[in-house]
Order: C-alpha cells, then sequence, then structure tokens
C-alpha cells in the first residue's frame, strides 16, 4: 500500500556568529551560567576562569527569531620548540584548547555541539594548530570520540564536585 511521499524533513534555521562585541559576550556568558552553574553545579568561580579574553568565541542561534542556543571557545596556545631538527632549525609548536562549549537544554541532540567543535576547529586549524585538548564531563566521551578525540589516560578525571567529573581528550590534525 503506498501512502504517498514521506513527511518533507524540518531543518533547523542556525546561525553561527563569531563573537565580537560586549553584547555577544553576555550572550555566551548568560548560556553558560544557564548550563554550567545553574543546571550542572559547576561552581561560579570554576566556570569564570579569567580566561575569556585569550579566547576566540562562536555563538549559535536557531529559530525564526534567532535565539542564543550554544557557545564554544577556542585558545590557541604557541609553545616554545621542545627539540630542534637538525641544523638547529627550531619551531614552535600550536595547539589548541576547546572549552566552554554549552547547548542549552531543550536543543540538544540537534548536532548543534558538532556544529560548534566544527567551527572551533576550523578557527583552530586556520591558526596552523596540529593538536587540540578538551575537558569534557565523563558523559560526553562517546561524542567527543565519534569527532576524533581520545581519551589522555595519563590525565585522569578531574573531580570538581560530586555531580561534576571530567575528562581530558585530545586530537591530533595532520596535515
Amino acid at each position: 500500500e503506498d501512502n504517498g511521499p514521506p513527511p518533507p524533513r524540518t531543518t533547523m534555521n542556525v546561525q553561527l556568529r563569531h563573537v565580537a562585541c560586549p553584547e555577544d559576550m553576555e550572550i555566551v556568558r548568560s548560556i553558560r551560567w544557564a548550563v554550567f552553574v545553574e543546571e550542572q553545579g559547576v561552581p561560579p568561580e570554576v566556570e569564570d576562569d579569567g580566561r575569556d579574553s585569550d579566547a576566540r568565541h562562536i555563538l549559535l542561534f536557531s529559530g525564526v527569531e534567532p535565539r542564543p542556543v550554544a557557545t564554544g571557545r577556542v585558545t590557541i596556545l604557541r609553545k616554545e620548540a621542545e627539540h630542534c631538527l637538525e641544523g638547529n632549525v627550531c619551531r614552535e609548536s600550536v595547539e589548541a584548547k576547546y572549552s566552554r562549549i554549552a547547548v542549552v537544554p531543550g536543543m540538544r541532540g540537534k548536532g548543534l555541539g558538532k556544529r560548534i567543535i566544527r567551527e572551533l576547529e576550523n578557527v583552530a586549524l586556520s591558526h596552523g594548530v596540529e593538536k587540540a585538548s578538551l575537558t569534557p564531563h565523563h558523559y560526553l566521551e562517546k561524542f567527543y570520540r565519534d569527532l576524533g578525540f581520545d581519551v589522555v589516560k595519563e590525565k585522569g578525571e578531574i573531580i570538581v564536585n560530586h555531580r561534576c567529573k571530567l575528562i581530558t581528550m585530545d586530537k591530533t590534525y595532520h596535515r
């Protein structure tokens, strides 16, 4: 029996924005406060680590009348060469730290976290990054594994409090 064509697939109207003004940073902070402090019990002094000015921030907006739904940041870390190549040609290594990745409740499971990570990676790769790390909640391990990250076992778990257990993961980019 033919029931006709399948129903049309709805696609979310999502806009991505690189944060470039104080008003956008207030939006970033409000998403992070709601997700990390209020929902997940992260202490405010841990959430506000004083490193926002050293990072590039991304915001995602969704809907016909766009509302902010996700955020994340990347910090580019340049490290002095630990060892030099033959002929004393030394080069610094460039690494990225992805952090404060948050999707508001009700919008999870729609690919927004993946979209944030992909954009953070675009920013990092444009700076010549060779390796990136992040410290997600332990229950997000599979999500980040599916994006190419591996657990750094030597780092162990980071216990922020009884509700917040983090792991360290990293990813190497091959050029």
